[in-house]
């Protein structure tokens, strides 16, 4: 049974700023008391946060504790969306491989569970690392780094 979420902590969520975060993290703290099988999604937003006001280290750290959270309860949904994100903050990061990586995990995660749009998005960011990871040589052929 999933239980109501009191009014007070969704409203800051994904909100970019420190409000979000603030948010987010009275969120987690109380799921966590709760035992409440919303936190792993408390913990994605708390990172898609950070992401959004540009603190990348907090996100990435946030990301990977939503992930271990995940594999934890065994929930592949927050564990495809959080693997996700970390893709997409690789590639904006320039990290490639890691990009690259983690958009084929969430790919394979997002199929298992039906999700055909969430798989579509993360493979295209799989392709756009996979892409900018290569490098032009001055003959116009593609080589890797």
């Amino acid at each position: 049974m999933v239980r109501p979420v009191p009014r007070r902590i969704r409203g800051g969520r994904c909100a970019g700023d420190e409000r979000g975060a603030v948010s987010d993290r009275e969120a987690i703290r109380i799921f966590q008391a709760l035992h409440h099988e919303r936190l792993g999604r408390a913990l994605v937003y708390l990172a898609i946060a950070y992401l959004r006001a540009g603190s990348h280290e907090e996100a990435r750290s946030a990301f990977q504790n939503a992930i271990e959270y995940a594999e934890r309860v065994g929930d592949d949904r927050i564990q495809a969306l959080a693997l996700s994100n970390v893709g997409y903050l690789s590639l904006i990061l320039g990290d490639y491989q890691d990009a690259e990586q983690m958009s084929l995990e969430a790919v394979d995660l997002k199929r298992g569970h039906g999700n055909e749009i969430g798989a579509i998005e993360a493979l295209c960011n799989a392709g756009l690392a996979a892409l900018l990871g290569l490098r032009l040589t001055p003959a116009g052929s593609c080589s890797t780094p």
